[in-house]
């Protein structure tokens, strides 16, 4: 069964994009009411990824690094702890800041002004686009353990109607190879 703080970290990860890709459309246009959506748009995201790095680091601390880990890095797709998640853990944790420095930006440069606008549009659509990779790496992880799960459990399989061949065939020529001893003192 996935662990809740798998659901909690992927549902709080999505707002946040959400969140960044609504401050961004509201941000194309600007008007006073949708300048002030934005800002809380960008507040919701800020939040929302702040909430995703704390439950996703406690799912890392406390279930990943000892059960999943291994598993994967175990399997055929090793690479997608090696590669992928080492990825994914260096670029989250800038999420959250550029979360913080996009409000801070939103909240401290004249929007009418086009250049001041494309500053905070570009890094928004950064964030929306880092925060979608961020999704991305997680489906090849998640990924890569059930592939390696399929693996142990199918082999587990495989193993045992093979174990049970080699028990009756072992059963069989034992049996068959067994001679009946001759009583060599002639008694009964």
């Amino acid at each position: 069964m996935v662990h809740p703080l798998i659901g909690t970290h992927a549902g709080l990860g999505e707002l946040a994009i959400l969140a960044f890709l609504w401050a961004f459309v509201e941000l194309l246009g600007p008007t006073k009411s949708r300048i002030r959506r934005a800002k809380i748009a960008s507040l919701l995201g800020a939040v929302f990824f702040v909430l995703s790095w704390v439950t996703g680091g406690t799912y890392y601390v406390t279930q990943y690094g000892e059960l999943v880990k291994p598993v994967i890095k175990a399997g055929a797709e090793a690479w997608a702890h090696s590669i992928v998640m080492e990825t994914k853990e260096h670029v989250f944790l800038m999420l959250p800041f550029l979360g913080v420095l996009q409000n801070v930006l939103l909240r401290r440069m004249d929007l009418n002004d086009p250049k001041s606008r494309r500053v905070i549009l570009i890094l928004t659509g950064w964030i929306v686009l880092f925060a979608l990779s961020m999704v991305a790496m997680g489906y090849l992880i998640s990924g890569a353990y059930r592939s390696a799960l399929e693996i142990i459990t199918t082999g587990a399989v495989l193993l045992l109607p093979l174990g049970l061949v080699v028990m009756l065939g072992y059963f069989l020529l034992a049996r068959g190879t067994a001679k009946p001893r001759k009583n060599v003192h002639g008694g009964i």
